[in-house]
């Protein structure tokens, strides 16, 4: 269900970057992106007849969710423009390790000043936050039973998911260095089919994978129709030059 509601991180994309970049963007690159989303929703429908969404129930945290995909979307708005002025006023790109450095240190700092708020939500009260970070630990070295909690494939599998992370987001930012926001956003998009392939094969600590649901490759399709259509045009200023 989240990966069908993500998709309109896209849309947030197009209207901060109309609004805070002056960009605007033909039909065509707008019916490209929103091929895209369809995709992308469409190949994450799930095979199994017996999930469902009841709507109703979970309308004000779908909200909620909704809203909070702008908040990532600024960020990477931000983003591109640190990086074009950093080369429109140095000459030279903006180095990749600085600002994945200066983000992921004000990211940690803005979970720090939340993090009362985010063990309420979790169920930890305040107090028993250090005892929870201490059993936090030791499953992360491995030593979990200490706590009565398994912790098989530590420190391994934590070291290997923070190496693939990190290599992730220096993608991710040499991607929106040299394009836009929104053709980096649409090529996340795009890593959800590979990811849903990915969760069929046998992987250590999951549970059995399940087969794809029978829209998933029509969605495959629509989805790389729509990067092609996007492709055709480039997107332009929003503000005419003056003559």
């Amino acid at each position: 269900v989240l990966p069908v509601f993500s998709q309109l991180t896209l849309l947030w994309q197009l209207f901060l970057s109309y609004s805070l970049l002056g960009k605007k963007y033909p039909f065509t690159q707008l019916v490209g992106i929103a091929m895209v989303a369809v995709g992308v929703g469409t190949a994450a429908i799930p095979g199994d007849s017996s999930v469902t969404l009841n709507v109703s129930s979970c309308a004000t945290y779908l909200i909620v969710y909704i809203l909070s995909l702008g908040f990532p979307s600024v960020a990477t708005i931000f983003k591109e423009k640190v990086f074009k002025d950093a080369k429109a006023t140095l000459g030279t790109d903006l180095d990749i390790f600085v600002v994945n450095t200066f983000s992921s240190m004000f990211q940690g700092i803005g979970v720090l000043l939340f993090l009362p708020v985010i063990s309420r939500l979790q169920g930890v009260s305040f107090r028993n936050i250090p005892s929870y970070m201490s059993e936090g630990f030791y499953c992360f070295i491995g030593q979990g039973s200490t706590y009565g909690v398994d912790s098989t494939g530590a420190p391994f599998f934590p070291l290997l998911y923070v190496g693939m992370n990190l290599a992730f987001n220096i993608s991710v930012l040499r991607l929106l260095r040299s394009t836009s926001s929104v053709i980096s956003s649409m090529v996340l998009s795009s890593t959800i089919p590979l990811t849903i392939l990915a969760f069929m094969v046998h992987l250590p600590l999951l549970p059995a994978p399940r087969p794809v649901g029978p829209m998933f490759w029509p969605g495959v399709g629509i989805l790389f129709l729509g990067l092609g259509i996007y492709n055709f045009h480039k997107a332009g200023p929003s503000k005419e030059k003056e003559g």
